[in-house]
């Protein structure tokens, strides 16, 4: 099966916000339909696209699409631009072969991961009581909000 082919970034907005719901990467190739490399390292995507579950794979033309291009920055194709949370985490270039891609993910996967502050500290006081996980967990929700008003109002 083909990859879906995004039209503008709308689709992307769109794409993105499903990937981040179901917890899922997303690989965007961008390519051209007159380059020689875009078209060799289709067939591995679509390869990898039925392989994994948990990675959607998309492509943009970006030989016609001047907005992606200019708003990515992508000055060589074929472009892998991976994401993660919404957010672009890593860039690839050249066509790659699959298993290079599939290394690239998996690098991908161990930085960047999905689970949520929430799920760590959960993770990370299941060993112990509920009054020190309680305790704990106010602790860090406090912390948390004290970052933020730093960040926020660069108080330093």
């Amino acid at each position: 099966m083909g990859l879906l082919e995004l039209q503008d970034l709308k689709d992307l907005d769109r794409v993105l916000d499903t990937c981040v719901a179901e917890k899922k990467m997303l690989v965007v190739d961008c390519y051209a339909t007159w380059c020689g490399p875009c078209k060799k390292l289709t067939p591995v995507l679509e390869e990898l696209n039925n392989e994994l579950d948990d990675v959607t794979f998309v492509k943009v033309n970006v030989g016609e699409s001047d907005e992606f291009a200019d708003l990515y920055q992508i000055t060589s194709i074929p472009t892998l631009k991976y994401y993660v949370n919404g957010r672009d985490v890593e860039t690839t270039k050249g066509a790659l072969s699959k298993e290079q891609v599939l290394d690239k993910i998996n690098d991908v996967r161990a930085n960047n991961p999905f689970k949520s502050e929430t799920d760590n500290v959960t993770n990370n006081e299941s060993n112990k009581s509920d009054n020190e996980s309680n305790e704990n967990e106010e602790v860090k929700e406090n912390d948390t909000v004290m970052c933020e008003e730093v960040k926020v109002t660069d108080d330093f």
